[in-house]
């Protein structure tokens, strides 16, 4: 898998293939995220083009609330590997400080257009984007196909009747229920 930690990184020839972009912080790659990229991988197949994961360092909750942030459950490092294994092929780390202050539109026309050239986007179910959070999901989808990408909301995955996320399975662990917490990851 290729990474690229630098809008400079990511600049691309005209005939570059075009590229489905799974969007999120996939802190722990939990089931509910393997979803997520999966539906990308199946995206970049359609479109004949590769599947990039974006990604944010810091997460958006330390940029903002360092103090208060919660802890990761796998280093970047891991998460890297962890990407490569599920056969994603490229992964874009932007620094949270250089996208935060995109509008909705700016994210989708200067970053996911310009400097990503994508064509499929795909995102969880309670996607927020753009400065504020204010960029929804109807949105992406809206001011997208304007541009030609498509864009697949994945739903959220369930297990054992709990909804699946990153905040659930810190949740289980600090408890200290790791059965609760086991099943919810992609690799155990």
């Amino acid at each position: 898998m290729r990474l690229y930690r630098t809008f400079a990184s990511l600049a691309r020839p005209g005939s570059a293939a075009p590229r489905a972009v799974a969007i999120g912080v996939f802190d722990g790659l939990h089931i509910g995220h393997r979803a997520i990229l999966e539906r990308a991988r199946g995206a970049a197949a359609e479109i004949g083009g590769t599947s990039l994961v974006l990604t944010f360092e810091p997460t958006p909750k330390e940029f903002f609330s360092p103090e208060t942030a919660p802890p990761r459950l796998t280093r970047f490092r891991e998460r890297f590997e962890l990407l490569d294994e599920l056969g994603l092929d490229e992964l874009f780390c932007a620094r949270f400080g250089a996208v935060r202050e995109l509008t909705a539109r700016a994210f989708i026309d200067e970053l996911l257009v310009a400097r990503l050239g994508a064509r499929h986007v795909v995102v969880g179910d309670d996607f927020r984007f753009g400065a504020d959070r204010l960029g929804t999901v109807d949105e992406l989808k809206s001011h997208g196909r304007r541009h030609g990408i498509a864009v697949s909301e994945v739903p959220p995955v369930f297990c054992n009747g709990e909804r699946v996320s990153s905040t659930a399975v810190r949740r289980a662990l600090k408890q200290g229920n790791l059965a609760a917490a086991r099943p919810k990851f992609v690799f155990y």
